[in-house]
């Protein structure tokens, strides 16, 4: 049974920059999408970071924002979605 891994276990060694360029955040009230680029390691504090700069920077509830869509390798320029920058 030691060997048996948990969900959690596996979300802390998950690693979307192999498969992904960044992701794409949906904020629901104003129907806008920003996109941010993913780095190496564990993403889940990435993608958690990314809506705290979009909550200070819009000045809207955390409920507004989520991670809608992921941007596949090498499409990162290709994406329609504004980066977020403030």
């Amino acid at each position: 049974m030691k060997y048996i891994h948990t969900f959690e276990s596996f979300l802390n060694e998950a690693d979307m920059s192999r498969q992904y360029d960044g992701f794409v955040v949906l904020d629901s009230k104003n129907q806008k999408s920003y996109k941010f680029k993913y780095s190496r390691g564990n993403n889940v504090p990435q993608e958690n970071d990314a809506i705290d700069k979009l909550v200070k920077g819009i000045k809207e509830p955390s409920a507004n924002f989520a991670v809608h869509s992921f941007i596949r390798k090498g499409e990162w320029d290709k994406s329609e979605f504004p980066e977020f920058k403030k």
